[in-house]
């Protein structure tokens, strides 16, 4: 029985997708535009083989994958079109950026400046006087004191309370004044974004790492405690390795790749090393691959 609802969910990839890879000659460029193209045509291809199985622990597996590339892929879009999806549309980042937009505290500006994401710089129009920073862009603050002192000179002689004081009042007032609104929705998803990655990264990282290792050590038992002759088993197999490999971004004949893929070829040779499909780990890699090139 054919499982549908991949085909449908690779219609609605595809429409997703599609126009605005179109509109911005994305299949045309070389740097993650390309990448972005790719990544598509393999979760497509992944949701054809998929309409051939209804295994639960496989099709949650390839779901979570696709969940993963799609954030991906999404990421990359903004970055290069300033488009966001919402709404089952692309819309301008700007008007989302306006609209999402929340409080910036005070707590957020001084958390920004011990993370330098708040900067204090020279005015650039007259070359002297201090300056706020936030990613691209800056604006006046303090008053007489910021405007005839150089930074380090204001940092070091006005308290760190008073100056996030002084930010924090003038961002509010941005936040209520028509002609800045952009503005500060610009300065509140930096400042979010910006402290979010600063947040402990190795230990999200380390975290990754655990979680993926626990997936290959899942597969590798369900490869041990598996009957490949059955040709069903086999697909299985070659399904739960192709979602680790979208979602863990494996790719084919890389180092990562054929360690992880050496493992698994490991554990399914101590019982099954002939099949109608793989007679030793060149074959067996071919046709674990058949999704993923």
């Amino acid at each position: 029985m054919l499982n549908k609802d991949y085909a449908l969910k690779a219609e609605v990839l595809k429409n997703k997708y599609s126009k605005i890879f179109e509109e911005f000659a994305f299949a045309a460029c070389k740097d993650d535009r390309i990448v972005a193209v790719n990544v598509l045509n393999q979760l497509l291809t992944a949701c054809k083989g998929m309409t051939i199985t209804n295994n639960p622990y496989i099709c949650n597996a390839v779901n979570q994958a696709i969940s993963q590339d799609c954030e991906r892929i999404d990421r990359i879009v903004t970055r290069f079109t300033g488009r966001v999806y919402k709404d089952c549309r692309w819309q301008n980042k700007s008007e989302i950026m306006e609209d999402d937009a929340g409080e910036i505290t005070e707590e957020m500006i001084e958390k920004g400046v011990e993370k330098c994401l708040v900067n204090f710089i020279v005015d650039p129009n007259s070359n002297h006087g201090t300056v706020c920073s936030i990613g691209e862009h800056w604006f006046y603050f303090g008053g007489h004191e910021a405007e005839s002192s150089d930074p380090d000179d204001f940092i070091f002689n006005v308290p760190r309370e008073d100056v996030v004081r002084e930010i924090h009042g003038v961002l509010c007032e941005f936040k209520h004044d028509p002609n800045f609104r952009v503005e500060y929705a610009y300065y509140f998803h930096f400042l979010v974004e910006g402290l979010r990655n600063s947040d402990e990264p190795l230990k999200e990282n380390d975290d990754l790492a655990a979680e993926n290792k626990d997936e290959l050590a899942w597969m590798m038992k369900f490869a041990s405690e598996s009957f490949f002759d059955d040709e069903l088993a086999r697909d299985q197999l070659r399904m739960l390795w192709t979602a680790y490999c979208l979602h863990t971004n494996r790719i084919v004949d890389t180092v990562d790749y054929d360690s992880d893929l050496m493992a698994l070829w490991n554990a399914v040779s101590e019982c099954e090393t002939e099949t109608a499909d793989w007679s030793d780990f060149d074959s067996f890699d071919l046709f674990m691959c058949k999704y993923l090139v």
